[in-house]
């Protein structure tokens, strides 16, 4: 079980419409490879598993990871960060070169640095860049009135956008910016009507 750290992943609901083009490879984003000199403090042994059932714990860990992160989204190797709950309790962030900053080990707590992971980011895009990616699709559709669901996944690098019909999958293509279509899945039929709450229903 995964759960996506801070405000990484979200879904949302637009009104509007798109058409089809040739999918393109997103613009990679190239960044010069870090020298990761060796670490006085290191992460734990790899095969190591921590079942964490602490509430308390779980909290202090979650602060201290959000307090990171403010650090981490500026940097412009991090791609995205998620904590996996079973079989072990992790925290995993991942960098587009597969190499965490020197600092983070440095400055992770006891507590904290055993349930580090690192992974390497599936595309060469950077939180910085996926975030703009973001924003530029978003604002590709507005202006389509199709109602869409959309729902955003840092740590598959991937923009989902369900609508209702093959025409309004379509258009949204269309609109989507050349350089997004790869990291972008339009699905027919993935778009329902929310089901407006029962007024007195308990």
């Amino acid at each position: 079980m995964n759960n996506r750290i801070g405000s990484l992943a979200f879904a949302v609901l637009l009104g509007g419409c798109v058409g089809s083009n040739p999918v393109a490879a997103p613009v990679p984003v190239h960044q010069p490879a870090r020298t990761v000199p060796p670490l006085a403090v290191k992460a734990a042994e790899p095969g190591y598993c921590e079942r964490v059932r602490d509430g308390n714990k779980i909290a202090r860990i979650q602060i201290e990871v959000e307090r990171l992160l403010e650090r981490l989204r500026s940097d412009p190797a991090f791609a995205w960060a998620k904590y996996e709950h079973a079989p072990c309790y992790r925290v995993v962030l991942a960098f587009t070169d597969g190499n965490p900053p020197r600092w983070l080990l440095e400055e992770a707590s006891a507590e904290l640095r055993p349930l580090l992971r690192f992974d390497r980011a599936r595309l060469p895009l950077s939180n910085v860049a996926f975030e703009q990616a973001r924003q530029d699709v978003f604002a590709a559709l507005k202006p389509t009135g199709v109602k869409a669901l959309i729902a955003v996944r840092p740590d598959a690098q991937r923009i989902e956008i369900g609508v209702r019909t093959e025409a309004d999958a379509q258009l949204v293509r269309s609109v989507i910016p050349v350089r997004y279509r790869a990291i972008t899945k339009v699905v027919p039929g993935g778009y329902a009507e929310p089901i407006p709450e029962r007024a007195g229903e308990r």
